[in-house]
């Protein structure tokens, strides 16, 4: 039911008698609402479950009640009776399959009553309602008995077509009967035959080809007729190619051309009519394909993208790209699946009670590689469609890619929906259909790391469907090709590191949660029985700690969960566990855990030396952001002593990791190969590193006598963000190998 109607103030009935009559009103409707679905799936049992008369008579008079037209009543529940009375006609389509004389007879004699009544717009729109009421009843094709009772009723509804002079029915009666003849014309094979069908169309034909060869209902008029128009094109066009499998070459060829030329005019670039579902034009290629697949794809795809034209005459046509790229992999899949002829089109996919009238399509996902492309027939076109696609892709990141990057600065503050509008809209609708593409269809021309890299900048595009397009292929990447994953998980997480700075909170937040999900996938994949010969390809550099062993990457993703009742240490001296709950930071607990000796410096060094000089870097970007002195100077004894053990430069792959304190930025020296680090490193233990960035944080925001954090404490308990990504590199060593 619609709950905006009620919300509106301005719709509500101002006296409390009114307010009463509303309410009352509402709750009939909401029963009916209810009511009339149970209808619905009992009277689907008739055939198994007889019904008397009496209740069936019942039922039809109760529906056609709701077909009954309201004069002047414009009152907050209009929306909701609409849906209702939908619903009733639903109902009765489906108790005409048991029950249709009942049913003809009612609508014949609530039609005659009307048609009696002196011409005026309220019994016109009144036969209006009538008819709207039959719309969802559908001709049984078998047995013969019921076929011809079926037609027999088309046949009056066909006179009274002919008879009537006002537009408005006639326009009610012809929707009525595509509703009710595109089903029949999409099954109907020795029926055309029958004499009752034969004279219903005979009936009808001349007056609608008189009609439609009108100027007004032609494709660049009113887009309502427009709509009707394309729908009966494209329909015609199944009959002519799948059905009667087209003519000689010669006549074949000038029909198709006629028919190109109209929808998609040489030079223009648009399609004809404008504003129409891509889908259906997307449809129009694929029937041409199914018996002149080299004229859809030389004369019409390869023109849409842009194939074998020099770079100077190259350009962006993001509706026709947008349709050829989906015929051509709507065409392959058909072609790879075996689907075989495709099914006439039929109007509605989705009824009033939200049952389906078709079983939903299931396209692969899976590389569509060179040998399975000459399998199918394809290869002719195979490698210059990836081109085509590797060009497009380098075209729209530049015009509307990198410079939609949540990260940009220009995009500070704005809405998508203000941001995608006039010619931006159709071209992040070709970058969709681009990306969700991959890696179904992958570029031809883009290297490894490029693709990796575009698909890590969509993952923070403005376009929030973008955005989950390009992470769904990331991941697809990692699945699918072994030899891409660690690629995949080193680009993405050097792309973060180095575009997604720390401060965006939000975006480092659902960036982590992306990166445990391709982790996540990865480890599924090594688990999944019959992977062996995967698992043996991938490569490792630790391989001591058992494929069982889990961390649970999602506790420490949402850092919501109590700590103190956690399986993670919580008994150490210093109490670090203490520290992490004030701040609510699991990352500090999880750091202490993971850098202790026994932990991943002794089962994952390789590991660590991938991770250190991230976060030696992350370090880097917070030291001005600090003042340490007070900091230094409470340290400096250490420092000392640290000094007195250590020789004046390390190597840092000698440096344990349960260290990290660097009191100037200035006095950092990192060298490359090598690594080396500078003498201000401090050696201590993991306790009394917790206990420091305790130190640390305190001294940079004090708490008060409460114990609650003041001012930018809020900010600070951040920092730990700045290691969480190069630790994610130990984690991957930890939990997969």
């Amino acid at each position: 039911m619609q709950e905006d109607q009620v919300d509106n103030p301005l719709l509500l009935p101002s006296s409390d008698e009114q307010q009463r009559d509303y309410l009352m009103e509402r709750r009939d409707l909401a029963i009916d609402f209810i009511f009339s679905l149970v209808l619905i799936e009992v009277l689907k049992q008739i055939p198994l479950h007889p019904v008397i008369d009496s209740l069936v008579h019942d039922v039809i008079n109760l529906a056609f009640k709701h077909f009954k037209y309201k004069e002047g009543y414009l009152g907050p529940n209009t929306g909701n009776m609409h849906i209702v009375a939908d619903l009733y006609a639903e109902v009765i389509g489906v108790l005409a399959q048991a029950k249709f004389p009942a049913v003809k007879k009612k609508f014949m004699a609530e039609l005659k009553e009307l048609r009696h009544k002196e011409q005026s717009p309220y019994v016109v729109q009144s036969i209006i309602s009538l008819i709207m009421g039959m719309k969802f009843f559908r001709i049984k094709m078998y047995p013969v008995e019921d076929f011809e009772a079926s037609l027999q009723f088309m046949q009056e509804c066909a006179h009274y077509f002919l008879e009537v002079k006002d537009k408005d029915i006639k326009h009610a009666l012809a929707g009525l009967f595509v509703e009710i003849l595109v089903p029949v014309a999409a099954a109907v094979k020795n029926e055309v035959n029958v004499p009752c069908l034969r004279n219903f169309v005979e009936s009808l034909y001349d007056t609608t080809l008189e009609l439609s060869s009108r100027k007004k209902h032609s494709l660049n008029k009113d887009p309502k007729m427009a709509r009707v128009a394309l729908e009966s094109l494209y329909r015609l066009l199944w009959v002519y190619m799948i059905r009667i499998k087209c003519e000689s070459n010669t006549a074949t060829q000038s029909r198709l051309i006629t028919i190109v030329t109209t929808l998609f005019p040489k030079g223009s670039r648009g399609v004809v009519p404008r504003d129409m579902p891509l889908n259906i034009f997307v449809k129009i290629i694929q029937f041409i394909a199914q018996e002149r697949l080299d004229f859809a794809m030389k004369e019409i795809i390869f023109d849409f993208l842009c194939v074998g034209k020099p770079a100077k005459a190259f350009s962006l046509n993001p509706e026709r790209m947008n349709i050829g790229l989906r015929a051509f992999l709507v065409i392959a899949d058909s072609l790879q699946q075996k689907d075989g002829e495709p099914p006439m089109p039929v109007t509605g996919a989705v009824l009033p009670s939200g049952n389906t009238l078709r079983v939903k399509k299931t396209y692969l996902s899976k590389t569509l590689t060179e040998e399975e492309a000459k399998m199918i027939g394809m290869s002719l076109y195979y490698s210059q469609v990836r081109k085509a696609v590797d060009n497009i892709l380098r075209h729209l990141d530049k015009e509307v890619g990198r410079c939609m990057m949540l990260t940009n600065i220009q995009m500070l503050n704005k809405e998508p929906e203000d941001m995608i509008t006039g010619e931006r809209k159709p071209k992040i609708d070709l970058f969709r259909t681009c990306v969700a593409a991959i890696p179904r269809l992958l570029p031809d021309g883009m290297s490894k790391l490029e693709l990796i890299d575009l698909l890590a900048r969509l993952s923070i595009h403005m376009d929030d469907e973008l955005r989950h397009i390009a992470q769904n292929s990331l991941q697809g990447l990692l699945v699918d090709f072994v030899d891409w994953r660690e690629d995949v998980l080193f680009g993405f997480t050097n792309f973060l590191l180095r575009e997604v700075n720390d401060m965006h909170h939000t975006l480092l937040d659902t960036s982590l949660k992306l990166l445990l999900q391709l982790l996540t996938q990865w480890k599924l994949v090594i688990h999944t029985p019959g992977k062996a010969s995967e698992q043996a390809k991938t490569r490792s550099a630790e391989t001591t700690i058992p494929l069982t062993h889990s961390v649970d990457l999602q506790w420490l993703v949402e850092w919501n969960a109590v700590l103190v009742n956690s399986h993670y240490d919580v008994k150490s001296p210093s109490h670090v566990w203490i520290f992490a709950q004030s701040v609510k930071d699991p990352w500090v607990l999880c750091l202490f855990s993971f850098l202790r000796q026994e932990n991943l410096p002794k089962h994952c060094p390789t590991a660590l030396s991938y991770a250190w000089p991230y976060a030696f870097t992350r370090l880097q970007l917070i030291m001005p952001l600090v003042d340490p002195k007070e900091l230094v100077e409470e340290l400096h004894p250490l420092m000392k002593e640290a000094l007195e053990r250590r020789p004046e430069k390390v190597v840092l792959e000698e440096i344990p990791t349960d260290l990290l304190i660097c009191p100037r930025e200035d006095e950092l020296v990192l060298h490359h190969p090598g690594q080396m680090l500078s003498k201000l490193f401090l050696k201590t233990s993991g306790d009394r590193l917790c206990s420091l960035a305790k130190q640390f944080t305190h001294k940079m925001c004090p708490c008060s006598e409460t114990g609650e954090p003041q001012g930018e404490l809020e900010y600070w308990t951040q920092v730990p963000v700045l290691l969480r990504f190069p630790f994610l590199a130990l984690f991957w060593s930890h939990s997969l190998w």
